[in-house]
């Protein structure tokens, strides 16, 4: 699942050569400059490759919709905020993969489009609300129940 930066494609949305280009943006209703909103669970093609699965997810991103998308060796935009989301991260979760991730987000100044869906599942804690370590640290164990133990969380951070 990947979580793209809705607002910064509403502000590239509005930039005089994009509208030129008069591609469809296909994001969440009350985007601006958005053409098309998907219905929850529709597939749609990005290009020849890539396939993209909507998902309405209520408390997550922008319009309440995340974007599933295939593993693979395609890198994501990932977030510009990674930095701030490691701090909360490694109270949740201390596993390879956020010390990997917290490392880098240390050592580097950018950090989108650097990692896969793979790796985000290997670090998001929104995408492992089965796994125990999440659970245990939420204190709740089904998995609606811990995505908003996990959202009230990170609020309160």
């Amino acid at each position: 699942m990947c979580d793209l930066d809705l607002e910064s494609f509403a502000e590239i949305a509005q930039r005089s050569e994009f509208k030129t280009l008069q591609l469809p943006v296909i994001g969440g209703k009350d985007c601006e400059s958005v053409s098309r909103t998907p219905k929850h669970e529709e597939t749609f093609r990005i290009g020849q490759k890539i396939s993209v699965k909507a998902l309405h997810t209520p408390c997550h991103t922008q319009d309440s919709i995340c974007w599933l998308m295939e593993d693979g060796d395609e890198k994501v935009p990932g977030h510009e905020y990674t930095k701030q989301n490691v701090k909360f991260l490694v109270t949740v979760l201390q596993t390879e993969p956020v010390k990997k991730l917290q490392s880098f987000a240390e050592n580097n100044e950018q950090t989108q489009g650097k990692f896969t869906i793979g790796d985000e599942k290997e670090y998001n804690v929104f995408m492992r609300v089965d796994d125990p370590t999440i659970q245990k640290a939420t204190g709740k164990t089904d998995p609606v129940e811990v995505m908003a133990k996990l959202r009230e969380m990170k609020n309160n951070m």
